[in-house]
């Protein structure tokens, strides 16, 4: 992992292609084996090394000259407070808590909400950080 992290560090900043797209990485963040990097386009979430290992190996530099995005609010939630999102996540874990208690062939379907309401809560994590070190430079 720790090669990864320099290529990483070394790719912050910078306009990349990856499968014909261009991004400008603008951070990352890595808890355990799980990385997300963040992009003036999208966010990637990878789960292992293997994954990370894989993208970082089809990312070529980009020589079109990718204007510069200054923030990713543009990947915010639409419309919604933090308090309505929070109310509707818990909604609907409270959901699945009481469909799995009803009917145990539910787990598979409320484990991919699970994992996924995870995957919003670490952006939310990685996005406020952003912001953090944005605003002490």
């Amino acid at each position: 992992m720790k090669k990864n992290l320099l290529s990483l560090d070394q790719m912050v900043g910078g306009a990349w292609k990856y499968q014909g797209i261009a991004y400008r990485f603008q951070n990352y963040k890595t808890e355990g084996e799980q990385t997300i990097l963040v992009t003036d386009r999208k966010w990637f979430e990878f789960e292992t090394t293997f994954q990370l290992d894989c993208f970082l190996a089809d990312c070529h530099p980009d020589e079109s000259g990718l204007p510069e995005r200054k923030s990713t609010t543009d990947l915010a939630l639409p419309d919604s407070t933090s308090d309505e999102v929070m109310a509707k996540l818990k909604g609907i874990l409270m959901d699945n808590i009481e469909k799995v208690n009803q009917d145990k062939g539910f787990v598979i379907q409320a484990q991919t909400v699970s994992k996924n309401v995870q995957t919003l809560i670490n952006l939310s994590k990685l996005e406020l950080e952003i912001k953090r070190s944005q605003a002490e430079r």
